[in-house]
C-alpha cells in the first residue's frame, strides 16, 4: 500500500468513529436516488399491455387492455388508423383476401332499460356480431348474425381456415 492508500484508509476510519451516522445518512441519499432513478425511468419509459398483430393490407388487430379492435392504416404512424371493428373483437382470423371476426356485445353496455329492450328487439337476443373483410376491394360486411355470416362465407367461398 501507498502512503496515500493508508492516509485515506485511517482518515476513513478515524472519520467514521467520529461521524457513525454520516455512513447511514449516505447509504440513505444513495437508496433516494436510486429510488428517484427508477421512478424516472418508469415514467420515461411506460409499459404497455397493448399487443398488436399484422393482418395483411394495411389491417391490424391491436388489443389494449382486453379490448380487441381491427384497424386499418400504419401501424407505427398515430394518425393514420381507422377503425374497422371496435368494441370486444373476441376472436378473428385472416388470409391475404380476407378477415373473419366476431365480437360478443351486450346490452348491459347500455343505462337505461328501454334502450335494453330495444337492443334485445334489434337482435333478436343475439349477443354476438360476426364479421367479415375483404382486404382485396376493401369492404367490410358487418354486423352480421351467424347466418348471415354463415351465408356470406359460402358466397365468398371462404377458405376453413377463416371460419370463426
Amino acid at each position: 500500500m501507498s502512503i496515500l492508500d493508508n492516509f485515506l484508509e485511517e482518515y476513513k476510519r478515524d472519520h467514521y468513529k467520529r461521524h457513525p451516522k454520516s455512513k447511514i445518512v449516505r447509504n440513505i441519499i444513495f437508496s433516494i436516488l436510486f429510488l428517484f432513478l427508477i421512478i424516472a425511468l418508469k415514467c420515461t419509459f411506460p409499459r404497455s399491455d397493448a399487443t398488436s398483430e399484422l393482418l395483411g393490407r394495411g389491417y391490424f388487430y391491436v388489443n389494449a387492455s382486453g379490448r380487441g379492435m381491427i384497424y386499418k392504416g400504419d401501424l407505427k404512424k398515430t394518425n393514420t388508423h381507422q377503425l374497422k371493428i371496435s368494441g370486444n373483437v373476441e376472436k378473428y382470423r385472416f388470409d391475404d383476401k380476407f378477415i373473419t371476426a366476431f365480437r360478443h356485445i351486450t346490452p348491459l353496455e347500455f343505462s337505461d332499460s328501454s334502450t335494453n329492450s330495444l337492443f334485445k328487439k334489434q337482435h333478436n337476443g343475439d349477443t354476438l356480431q360476426y364479421w367479415i373483410i375483404d382486404k382485396i376491394k376493401d369492404s367490410i360486411y358487418g354486423p352480421l348474425t351467424y347466418k348471415e355470416y354463415f351465408t356470406l362465407s359460402k358466397q365468398f367461398n371462404l377458405n376453413s381456415k377463416l371460419k370463426l
